[in-house]
C-alpha cells in the first residue's frame, strides 16, 4: 500500500490598498479697510464729529454700526456726532464702529476721546452761629486781584506749565474753561496750589461765629522792595511776605512796566502800595 504524504498548501494573498489622501485650503478674505482715522480731541458743549469711509476688498458694498458709545452719541450714514456733556468732560469716552461687507466681513474700529472741559469752583464760607449757619459766598466781581490769582496750571511735554485762567461771580462760583483731561495744578492762591484731576472744587470754609465787614477808614502802606540780585523772574512768579497775620502775596508781572509783562524782567524796586480797612464783628 502506497503511503500518503501530506501535502499542506498555502495561499498568501495580498490586497494592496490604496488610501488616496485630499486637501483643500479655505482663505477667509479680509474684513472691510478703514480708511479714515478718528479724532480723539474734543471740547466740552462743542459738536464732535465723525465721517467713516472704509473699502472692501471684494468690493461689495460697506455698512457701518455704532456698536460703543458714550451717552448722546449718534450715526446716521457714516457720521457720528456728539456733544460733549459737563460730566462726560475730561474723562476718556469710548467709542467702537463695526463696518459689515456685503458678503458678510466684518472689521471693527476703536478709540477713545478725552474732551477738555470746564473746571468749576465755590467759595462759599459757612458761619455757625447761635441761631444757626449763615451762608456767605465770595464775591470774586468785587475781590479783582483774588480772582487774577486763580488758574490751572496744566503740565507740558516740555516740562513747562500752560496757564489757564477763568472768571469768578458774585455767587461765589467760579469757572476755568478749556481744561484737558488728566492731572492738573489748581491755584487758588500761591499757597494754596492742589494737585488733582478734578472737574469741581469746593474752597469754601466752616467758621464758627460770625462774619467780619469792613468799617470806616482806610489804612495805607507802601512798601519799597528792593529786589536786585534775584534770578530773572518770569510771568506767574511771585513775592510772598509773611506777617503776623496772614499772608501777603503779590504777583510781580502785576507790577512790572507793562511793556516787558510778557518776557523775563530783573526787578530792581518795585513800589506797592496797599490798602486796608479795619474790620469788625456783626
Amino acid at each position: 500500500m502506497q503511503r500518503r504524504i501530506p501535502f499542506l498548501a498555502v495561499v498568501i494573498l495580498v490586497i494592496s490598498m490604496l488610501t488616496a489622501c485630499g486637501s483643500s485650503t479655505h482663505v477667509t478674505p479680509p474684513g472691510p479697510l478703514f480708511t479714515t482715522t478718528p479724532g480723539t480731541q474734543a471740547a466740552e458743549g462743542v459738536a464732535y464729529t465723525y465721517q467713516i469711509a472704509a473699502t472692501d476688498p471684494g468690493g461689495t458694498a460697506v455698512s457701518f454700526a455704532l456698536t460703543t458709545a458714550p451717552a448722546g452719541a449718534t450715526l446716521s450714514g457714516n457720521t457720528i456726532t456728539w456733544t460733549p456733556t459737563t460730566a462726560q468732560s475730561r474723562i476718556a469716552n469710548k467709542f467702537s464702529v463695526t463696518a459689515t461687507a456685503a458678503a458678510g466681513d466684518v472689521s471693527t474700529q476703536s478709540w477713545a476721546v478725552n474732551p477738555s472741559g470746564t473746571v468749576h469752583l465755590s467759595w462759599i464760607d459757612t458761619y455757625w452761629k447761635a441761631s444757626g449757619p449763615l451762608t456767605v459766598p465770595f464775591d470774586w466781581t468785587q475781590n479783582v486781584g483774588a480772582a487774577a490769582e486763580v488758574a490751572a496750571l496744566v503740565p507740558q511735554a516740555d516740562g513747562s506749565l500752560r496757564v489757564l485762567k477763568g472768571s469768578g461771580n458774585a455767587d461765589g462760583t467760579f469757572t476755568i474753561p478749556n481744561v484737558p483731561g488728566g492731572f492738573y495744578w489748581l491755584r487758588m492762591a500761591p499757597m494754596a496750589t492742589y494737585w488733582t484731576s478734578s472737574s469741581t472744587f469746593d474752597f469754601g470754609r466752616d467758621v464758627i461765629g460770625s462774619p467780619l465787614r469792613a468799617a470806616s477808614g482806610v489804612q495805607n502802606t507802601i512798601f519799597n522792595i528792593s529786589a536786585s540780585g534775584l534770578d530773572p523772574l518770569r510771568t506767574e512768579d511771585w513775592f510772598g511776605f509773611l506777617t503776623d497775620q496772614q499772608m501777603l502775596d503779590i504777583e510781580f508781572p502785576r507790577n512790572a512796566p507793562r511793556a516787558r509783562r510778557p518776557w523775563t524782567c530783573r526787578p530792581s524796586l518795585v513800589r506797592i502800595s496797599t490798602s486796608r480797612r479795619p474790620a469788625r464783628a456783626f
